[in-house]
């Protein structure tokens, strides 16, 4: 497998492949105002790709 983002739908199929110039991807969250930035952090380094399609706020944040 390649260093990077795999992004797949609900039955498995591969939607889409971001990559990222590292092996070693060890998180991702999405940012923002609007949650259409990506971060990743791998190899020591802290990447950002911007995407089309926002995330999902799946735990709101606490007062």
């Amino acid at each position: 497998m390649k260093g990077g983002i795999y992004v797949l739908s609900p039955e498995g199929k591969l939607l889409a492949f971001l990559a990222v110039p590292t092996d070693e991807v060890t998180n991702c969250a999405f940012g923002g105002d609007d949650l259409k930035t990506l971060y990743i952090t791998g190899g020591g380094t802290l990447y950002s790709i911007r995407t089309t399609t926002p995330g999902r706020v799946v735990w709101p944040a606490r007062p």
